[in-house]
């Protein structure tokens, strides 16, 4: 699965940044957006799954809470709409803002 190998830890404790490093690389790698969606919702299937099923196990053997790795950005926006919401890059969040504060001076 190239999710668990995109990992930088182990499986039960990949954190949001995970995700999201996962899925701008499966954007930038040309996938199509209801693939990605596919991705997005089967992986949140599996987790919320592990956390449901076996989170009392994996905290007893390892003192690890497992977390949902894709958050609201990650997860598909609706069940069928197959829409994928990566968080903008440093360079996009850079350029809104710059926009904005030029703006702000003549904004009522």
């Amino acid at each position: 699965m190239d999710f668990v190998r995109s990992l930088t830890g182990l499986l039960w404790t990949a954190p949001c940044e995970d995700a999201d490093r996962f899925f701008v690389e499966q954007r930038r790698t040309g996938l199509s957006v209801s693939t990605r969606a596919t991705k997005a919702g089967m992986l949140a299937q599996f987790y919320d799954f592990v956390i449901d099923r076996y989170q009392g196990d994996i905290n007893t053997l390892t003192g690890f809470v497992v977390d949902q790795p894709l958050g609201g950005y990650n997860r598909p926006a609706g069940p069928m709409t197959g829409q994928v919401r990566a968080p903008p890059s440093e360079d996009e969040v850079e350029t809104l803002f710059t926009h904005w504060r030029a703006t702000v001076p003549t904004a009522r």
